[in-house]
């Protein structure tokens, strides 16, 4: 059930009289027959007397026995509720969260504190159905609850606003969904010691937010402020790897223009980011200076990364091997069939397997780095090492290596969407091209095999795809190339209305004009299978125009 709008409440907006919180909770109405018929007894107590009064006696036990099933709930009963919003089942647990609100506002009043888990997860089962602004309305209710239960800073509203930045990002509003991000990390900062590492995972979740929108510098300066974190505090190293990545990244970002696709990105998939990206181009293009030594800093952060996680590794293969260890062992340098050594592996020595494919990722990240940068020697060196980890590995956790993958490419400029009165629903155009991907992830020989709706966007797709960058295949640990490779852009359009019924009236027309001129050699071709009928009926037809009639009759 769709949830009427509500006023919003941005950063640092404060409700000051009882007006404003009516209008934030003016949605939350007493729905139940209990509430309703308890609002009218108090708006006519004085004509209807005592015998109101002793029905609403009566019939109250009935409707708490009936909506009450979820009023004193527990939290056990809230993680059902939520593992049903994940299992797809949002429309059901947004019924029962209707019931327990409904129950809560009834007996406890608006501002309850037991109100904000409630809200919560029904704005997470408004995430789940799509109704996005919906969803934004509840963590609002919800946040604002926390705040007048806990005072203004309280974390227990963090998740809430993540959530919040959630909707505002499924709404294309990133500058609100990174607002959202800014303030969840000053509450975090606010509660937590300068020194102490529990401020990481914001930090970090920060750093990505900035990087997702093109922020490098901001971005940066979060994951070193966090390396320097980790290394003056007792934090596994391990910790650090995803700073250290993000850190490459911010480098891959100022060395590439914000209108080229990130690192690992697939570009089948994402559309067009909401922020302007000519504008962002030509920022980046004029700070040349900063982009000077990407290659090596980036490098070095990686090279930071894969140091750590071989060390992990190492640090779980001890020199006295236990025996179902050696056996592990002994069973990879047999080199027996792949998936009776997986099975071995993986039942043996779980956290060897997951070790080996944290390091296998992160050696992956370095060889791409190195093909993005045409470090192509580098890049294969990496990639044979990547290569021959597999092994190690159970066949469910090997990568696919066999084929191309994207890694770098110009994004495409959409085409401009007609107006809202001439637009139709929303579909997806696609360009496939076959195209042969060198060793060194380069693009040769590119051909049109298909396009959908037109051909309009081939021309920019096939412009875009001539500068791409994808990871070559692997064939036994060496970079290959990769003949007449399908590959297949996909893009967000808006078809036109009157677009579309000139073209279907066109084509309308010009199936008339095909069936008549099928029609037409049909009746050809049927003159021409019975030539003498044709000609005795010509001949006929001279005769009677020529011969004088005959008279009968007397002499």
């Amino acid at each position: 059930m769709a949830p009427q709008q509500t006023q919003v409440v941005r950063v640092g907006q404060q409700r000051t009289n009882d007006a404003n919180d009516d209008n934030v909770m003016q949605h939350f109405s007493y729905k139940s027959r209990f509430g309703r018929l308890l609002r009218f007894e108090r708006k006519y107590r004085s004509t209807l007397g005592l015998a109101l009064g002793l029905f609403t006696a009566a019939w109250a036990p009935l409707a708490t026995a009936q909506l009450g099933q979820y009023a004193d709930i527990d939290p056990e009963r809230y993680d059902t509720i939520a593992a049903q919003i994940e299992q797809s089942e949002a429309a059901d647990a947004s019924i029962i969260l209707d019931q327990i609100i409904d129950n809560l506002l009834s007996q406890q009043g608006r501002f309850a504190p037991a109100l904000v888990e409630p809200l919560g997860l029904k704005g997470k089962a408004l995430l789940a159905l799509g109704d996005n602004a919906g969803a934004i309305d509840y963590f609002d209710q919800a946040i604002h609850i926390s705040r007048i239960d806990q005072g203004l800073f309280t974390p227990q509203q963090v998740a809430l606003v993540y959530q919040q930045a959630k909707g505002y990002r499924a709404l294309g509003d990133l500058k609100e969904a990174l607002g959202r991000e800014e303030y969840a990390y000053q509450i975090l900062v606010r509660n937590t010691a300068a020194s102490s590492p529990d401020i990481l995972p914001g930090m970090l979740r920060l750093a990505n937010s900035y990087l997702d929108n093109y922020n490098y510098r901001a971005a940066r300066a979060l994951f070193t402020k966090g390396l320097t974190l980790i290394a003056a505090a007792d934090v596994d190293p391990a910790v650090a790897v995803a700073f250290l990545s993000g850190t490459a990244k911010t480098h891959l970002h100022e060395r590439f223009p914000a209108a080229f696709s990130g690192a690992g990105s697939s570009i089948n998939a994402e559309f067009a980011p909401s922020i302007r990206q000519i504008d962002l181009s030509r920022e980046y293009n004029a700070d040349a200076a900063l982009t000077n030594h990407n290659y090596a800093l980036g490098k070095r952060a990686l090279q930071q990364a894969v140091n750590i996680r071989r060390a992990q590794l190492a640090a779980l293969q001890p020199a006295e091997e236990a025996p179902e260890v050696k056996e592990v062992t002994e069973v990879i340098a047999n080199k027996e069939t792949n998936v009776a050594r997986s099975a071995k592996v993986i039942a043996a020595t779980p956290q060897i397997v997951a070790a080996t494919a944290a390091l296998q990722k992160m050696l992956l990240d370095m060889a791409d780095w190195h093909t993005m940068f045409a470090s192509w020697r580098q890049a294969a060196a990496f990639y044979n090492e990547v290569f021959r980890l597999q092994d190690s590995l159970p066949e469910a956790e090997q990568l696919d290596l066999s084929q191309p993958a994207l890694l770098l490419s110009p994004r495409v400029i959409l085409p401009k969407p007609p107006s809202f009165t001439d637009r139709l629903p929303q579909e997806v155009g696609f360009v496939r091209l076959s195209l042969d991907v060198q060793k060194s992830g380069r693009v040769r020989n590119m051909v049109t095999t298909e396009a959908f709706p037109d051909d309009k966007m081939v021309f920019k797709v096939r412009k875009s795809t001539r500068e791409a960058v994808f990871r070559p295949a692997l064939a036994n640990g060496d970079t290959i190339i990769t003949p007449a490779y399908d590959f297949t852009y996909q893009y967000p359009f808006f078809p036109s209305r009157a677009a579309r019924a000139a073209q279907e009236k066109a084509n309308a027309e010009a199936v008339m004009q095909k069936d008549a001129a099928a029609q037409q050699e049909d009746e050809a071709a049927a003159q021409k299978e019975r030539p003498e009928e044709a000609q005795t009926a010509a001949s006929a037809e001279e005769n009677s125009d020529t011969t004088e009639p005959t008279t009968v009759g007397p002499i």
